[in-house]
């Protein structure tokens, strides 16, 4: 019933609501005049399914780059954002050394725990994946791996990055189409550079006597046990679930019956805001119902989470089931409402004339219940034969914008041209020894009419990649009353009164010092964020006789102790007036007692 009287709504209020969106093509103006071509006039099915994008900030400048890939004779390109709206391409990016063409399902990951970003390249024509490692410099330095030659004569069209042992290193699993299963798909990442492949040790088997048909990947905790279990868009009725036990194995999941025809992209998200991952599957919907190839015809999949990992699907129930021929996509919140939306791109050259020219597809979230294609209305009518699927915010005007690979077409940015008053937080995350891209950490905000999840991946849309951060759209809300995050191994960080509209860094408190076990009833740090002056209140169950308050910077720096202000037996107070000012970023307040850490607790300074 309940969707029945939002279509009813929509029928009347969604017109309005669309029209504070809109795109602009702004690829020429913004340096991205290219074309992805073939060199050959009927090229082979893997070429024409193969191709994508991927965006990571490659120099730590708060900016996100973009790396491509452009058809059979042309080396994929690096783009760097010069934060004035442009890129500019890095064209001896790795110097003399070309690599193979072909590439696809580029992916920024970390490689080598450096704080800078590496890329992997999968390929659509039987070439190993190559590494290439940042120099720091804006250069990267070509790495062929000798276990990857395993995979030499295999189409590895997307790559997706986690870590699930939880041993801090960015593992990877490589996705393969048309292929004989091989044991291929789990490398565990060593520390040391190499990587191993682990699928019989972790328990992984094709549950299909048919080919592997693997393509967008992603892994997500989707049963709440902070273990990240993998959901594979997979063709031709082949889509699996395979469960995490504890980084030592997975587990073919037997709770879920996938309904998918044939599962291409695919974008993991919590989109209606109840604490649980849902996985949206692009497929193909064919308005006539009747297939004219070996594909199906019902369209997209929307499986919604009941909080233990048992999914409901229900993508026409929700607005969301047709977006033709689909392939890349992505939960995203383009109108910063809070209500993530969803966009998906598309295009088949063959045997339908529906599949042609069908353009991109806009469906705007309405409070999370039912989603409205909006696309004619927003602009973004890219009706080519799209691929790939990267959305960012390129400009850091707080909305988030769509780069879009188009195969035998350009490539295209649409920037968001967000005319309402809604306010967001970017967060990224750092860990400072190792997992630094903080895979697995959950963000929470809470605002007076909202809760929102987030979690940190390094996922696949579709041979393509959004970035590792979180973009939270927070509607009027003009504070965060509380933000929590929480690492992968558990600790958590917790925030108060936290500014809207700012790009948010944190990072995660690593403190060597001996622990002091004591129960306190409460550890309260204020105001926080501040511009200045701090106050620490703390609580103890037990008389601290020699506490201190030490203030630690990101890096883990002593830039100032502390000595109590106030003291009523058990209740402690400190004081914090820096001078000079702190310069903006993250701190800790950590109190110790005789040299034993009691807590800790973060801040931020603006």
């Amino acid at each position: 019933m309940k969707y029945i009287l939002w279509t009813i709504i929509l029928l009347f209020g969604h017109i309005a609501i669309s029209q504070d969106l809109s795109f602009t093509n702004v690829s020429e103006e913004a340096g991205l005049d290219y074309t992805h071509s073939f060199s050959i006039t009927a090229p082979p099915m893997t070429f024409i399914i193969g191709g994508g994008s991927a965006t990571g900030d490659i120099d730590n400048d708060g900016y996100l780059d973009l790396f491509f890939t452009l058809g059979d004779e042309q080396n994929g390109v690096m783009m760097h954002n010069n934060g004035d709206g442009t890129f500019s391409e890095l064209e001896d990016f790795v110097g003399n050394n070309t690599f193979p063409y072909y590439g696809s399902g580029p992916l920024f990951f970390d490689y080598n725990q450096d704080e800078y970003i590496d890329l992997i390249i999968g390929s659509h024509f039987g070439k190993p994946p190559i590494i290439f490692v940042n120099n720091s410099d804006l250069t990267f330095t070509k790495m062929e791996r000798p276990e990857f030659e395993s995979l030499n004569f295999e189409n590895t069209f997307t790559i997706t990055s986690m870590d699930y042992n939880m041993d801090g290193y960015q593992d990877l699993f490589m996705s393969h189409w048309l292929e004989n299963f091989e044991e291929n798909h789990f490398w565990k990442n060593n520390g040391d550079g190499s990587f191993s492949n682990v699928d019989s040790l972790l328990g992984f088997y094709n549950p299909f006597i048919n080919l592997e048909n693997f393509h967008a990947t992603n892994f997500s905790d989707i049963n709440g046990d902070d273990w990240p279990d993998l959901l594979a868009a997979s063709d031709f009725g082949t889509s699996q679930i395979w469960i995490n036990k504890e980084g030592k194995k997975f587990e073919l999941d037997t709770l879920n019956t996938l309904t998918d025809e044939n599962g291409m992209g695919s974008t993991v998200a919590d989109f209606d805001n109840d604490g649980d991952m849902d996985w949206y599957m692009t497929n193909i919907y064919d308005d006539d119902g009747v297939s004219e190839g070996n594909w199906g015809v019902t369209g997209n999949k929307l499986y919604v989470n009941d909080g233990n990992g048992v999914f409901t699907e229900e993508a026409e129930l929700r607005g969301v089931q047709n977006s033709d021929w689909g392939w890349g996509t992505s939960f995203s919140d383009f109108d910063n409402d809070g209500y993530l939306d969803l966009i998906a791109t598309n295009g088949w050259p063959y045997n339908n004339h529906q599949f042609i020219r069908d353009h991109t597809r806009v469906f705007l979230s309405q409070e999370s219940e039912y989603f409205v294609d909006i696309t004619e209305t927003t602009g973004l009518l890219d009706s080519l034969q799209g691929r790939g699927l990267s959305v960012f915010d390129y400009d850091l005007d707080g909305d988030l914008d769509v780069f879009i690979t188009n195969i035998n077409g350009a490539v295209s940015l649409w920037r968001n041209d967000l005319s309402n008053d809604n306010n967001y937080l970017t967060i990224t995350l750092t860990e400072p020894e190792i997992n630094r891209m903080a895979l697995g950490a959950k963000i929470t905000s809470y605002t007076e009419n909202q809760t929102q999840l987030r979690e940190i991946r390094c996922g696949s849309n579709y041979t393509s990649q959004d970035p590792m951060n979180a973009h939270f759209g927070l509607g009027s809300a003009v504070i965060i009353d509380s933000l929590i995050v929480r690492w992968q191994d558990g600790s958590v960080q917790s925030y108060y009164d936290v500014d809207v509209n700012q790009k948010l860094d944190i990072t995660k408190l690593i403190v060597s010092t001996n622990s002091l076990e004591i129960e306190h009833t409460e550890a309260t740090l204020y105001p926080n964020p501040s511009s200045s002056d701090i106050n620490i209140d703390f609580e103890s169950t037990v008389f601290l006789s020699n506490p201190i308050c030490e203030i630690i910077n990101a890096n883990g720096q002593l830039i100032d102790r502390l000595t109590e202000s106030l003291r009523d037996d058990k209740n402690l107070s400190f004081s914090y007036s820096p001078n000079p000012k702190l310069s903006s970023g993250t701190y800790f307040a950590l109190l110790t007692n005789g040299g034993n850490k009691v807590v800790s607790l973060s801040f931020v300074i603006y």
